[in-house]
């Protein structure tokens, strides 16, 4: 079935590739598989082969797979029609229960992917500092990869990428260039997160000294 996909399917898949990845801690193989199923943490191929699925679907499956609750959520939303063009009142209710449990939240904008959520902020950042470059440090969706081919040099120079873990090169940053800035984008290093565990504290503090917007 994986041989099948691959003359339909660009790389095979939509999501992880059957190729070799570098990672800091290494060099990770994520091998050709289709799953078919997931109960909680776990998921099974087409072979019956058991799997814990360390990264939740990618993020989206933070109760696991088959969550009653959700589950039962979903098929009764089924029933009553989904994705119209007009407002939901669910839409009200959940931005209500996130603006109660988020400090800094005030209003709400729901997107449909991470990556386009980022692109919105970056956005942001700029139409209000009326700058344009944006110091990015991690993975922020397809839109945004700048490494990558297809993306215009005139891109690439408005957006500046640092590491993970030490804010020492975001303030040097903000001083050799404090008019240039619009903000900062974060994503988390999964194989580093327990280094600089003041880092993200540390940048909060950079940014709100230059008053500039930060985005996790």
């Amino acid at each position: 079935m994986v041989e099948v996909t691959r003359p339909r399917v660009a790389g095979h898949s939509n999501g992880y590739t059957d190729t070799f990845k570098s990672t800091t801690r290494g060099t990770a193989w994520y091998r050709a598989v289709l799953f078919s199923s997931g109960q909680r943490f776990r998921v099974w191929d087409l072979d019956g082969n058991e799997y814990i699925d360390f990264r939740n679907g990618l993020g989206p499956i933070t109760l696991g797979y088959c969550y009653p609750a959700v589950d039962d959520a979903i098929r009764q939303q089924i029933e009553d029609g989904i994705i119209f063009s007009y407002p939901h009142p669910l839409e009200v209710e959940v931005a209500e229960r996130l603006v109660q449990v988020i400090p800094c939240a005030e209003r709400v904008r729901f997107m449909k992917t991470g990556g386009e959520a980022m692109a919105a902020t970056q956005r942001l950042a700029r139409a209000f500092t009326g700058r344009d470059l944006i110091l990015t440090c991690g993975y922020h969706g397809w839109v945004n990869t700048i490494s990558r081919s297809g993306v215009p040099e005139t891109t690439k120079s408005t957006y500046r990428s640092l590491s993970w873990g030490d804010a020492t090169p975001f303030a040097e940053a903000f001083q050799s260039a404090p008019d240039q800035i619009a903000g900062v984008s974060i994503a988390c290093s999964y194989a580093d997160i327990e280094q600089g565990h003041t880092f993200l504290a540390d940048l909060r503090q950079l940014t709100e000294l230059y008053r500039r917007a930060t985005d996790f």
